[in-house]
């Protein structure tokens, strides 16, 4: 128990970080166990300056917060309970020697970290339920760039990696810094099967990720929400770092991490500040989307160029620009097999009475460079201020088939195009 047997107060004023670094320790010396979250509001976090400039490591040296690996099994519980980064922790760079804010595109000692609430590390049978987990990025004090671009630094929700047979429900995950949550396998390619399932998890105005999947094999996510990816502020501009995403798929390129076997049904990715669906890097892909809801307002719905992406009852709203033919990292050839799918999906570049926003490009399907092999199955198109499709490689093949298409772009000039099928196959397919 955090507060009986951990000493915390969850008094949403008092520092608790001892508290949970307390029951970290304790179920890693157990080697599993559960930790019972009562309900109150406790914040983590904290900060040491170094002892002087000469010292080695960064100027403000982040605390660990729940840090565990190698565990037979672990439950944490926190129906009621919300975990809250302390407010005014730096973020970003800093020169190690002043402590002042300074870009730089590499090195820990650069760095002032916030930390992952959760790090779970090469443990099996997780199960976490009924936990908010606040970030606070918008009170963070903020220093320059810090890694390759923007601030790639840790400052997560929760962190897996190396893990099996996880379970997260009923998590609220926000305004983090970097990421909502993270499932890794940074290792290289999963031996078997790692599932990992996600219920009912909203992960909302995180700066990178609502969830960033760099590599495992087997992840479902079912009445997920992961939106607003960006959208928090931070002394008046976004709290963001590229890609910004809803979801990247992502294992890290360069390696010989993988991504395989991921199933979203019932998901959002609505209003990021990048993509609402991201697989542009990396050995990843492979996942299948069925009645998910993917709207983006001020940039694209997806941006997917990896194989094995299939799309079923999805409502898509924005413009795509990129697709795949199948091919691979491994393999350059188009493999039909694996080109990207969609089947009774609805297409259209409006938002919603709520909230009109929506990104249009061209075309709804915008994609000039052609993908061979690349269908679109009993799927509707509704327009109303760009063309339906619009494709224009003739030495590739796309299917439409059984398709609606409903043209309502009047701005159109005289003698425009409403859509374009360079090269495409089209069959029983309904314009109008």
């Amino acid at each position: 128990d955090l507060k009986a047997d951990c000493g915390a107060v969850g008094d949403g004023k008092t520092n608790d970080t001892a508290a949970l670094q307390k029951a970290a320790a304790l179920i890693q010396k157990a080697g599993g166990g559960e930790l019972v979250i009562p309900e109150g509001v406790y914040i983590v976090g904290k900060q040491t300056v170094k002892s002087s400039a000469n010292a080695p490591g960064p100027w403000y040296q982040a605390a660990a917060l729940f840090t565990v690996t190698g565990l037979a099994c672990l439950k944490v519980s926190g129906y009621g309970a919300t975990i809250r980064v302390q407010s005014g922790l730096h973020y970003g760079g800093f020169n190690p020697s002043t402590g002042q804010p300074q870009d730089y595109t590499g090195g820990s000692a650069n760095e002032a970290a916030v930390g992952r609430i959760f790090n779970i590390q090469s443990s099996q049978n997780v199960y976490i339920e009924g936990l908010e987990l606040d970030g606070s990025n918008e009170s963070l004090v903020l220093g320059g760039q810090a890694g390759n671009v923007d601030r790639q630094v840790a400052a997560t929700g929760i962190v897996f990696n190396e893990c099996a047979d996880v379970t997260v429900v009923d998590v609220h995950t926000h305004h983090h810094a970097l990421d909502g949550i993270a499932v890794e396998h940074l290792s290289g390619p999963p031996p078997k099967k790692m599932p990992h399932k996600l219920v009912r998890v909203v992960s909302e105005f995180n700066g990178r990720q609502g969830l960033s999947w760099i590599g495992g094999w087997g992840l479902e996510c079912v009445d997920c929400k992961f939106n607003h990816t960006g959208r928090a502020m931070n002394g008046g501009v976004p709290m963001t770092s590229k890609p910004g995403d809803g979801l990247d798929i992502e294992p890290n390129a360069g390696t010989t991490e993988q991504s395989r076997e991921g199933l979203f049904t019932g998901c959002e990715f609505v209003d990021n500040i990048g993509n609402g669906i991201e697989a542009a890097n990396g050995d990843g892909g492979y996942s299948t989307f069925d009645h998910c809801t993917i709207w983006g307002t001020t940039n694209y719905s997806m941006w997917v160029v990896k194989p094995g992406m299939k799309f079923t009852n999805c409502e898509i709203r924005g413009s795509l620009i990129r697709g795949s033919d199948g091919h691979s990292d491994s393999s350059s050839a188009p493999n039909p097999a694996l080109a990207m799918q969609f089947e009774d999906c609805t297409f259209e570049d409006a938002g919603s009475t709520t909230d009109p926003r929506v990104y249009r490009s061209n075309a709804l399907c915008s994609l000039g460079a052609g993908y061979d092999g690349m269908s679109w199955t009993r799927c509707t198109f509704i327009t109303h201020k760009v063309k339906a499709v619009d494709i224009g490689n003739a030495a590739t093949t796309e299917i439409f088939d059984s398709c609606v298409f409903i043209h309502g772009d009047t701005g159109a000039a005289s003698g425009g195009l409403q859509s374009q099928f360079t090269g495409c196959t089209l069959k029983s397919c309904h314009f109008e």
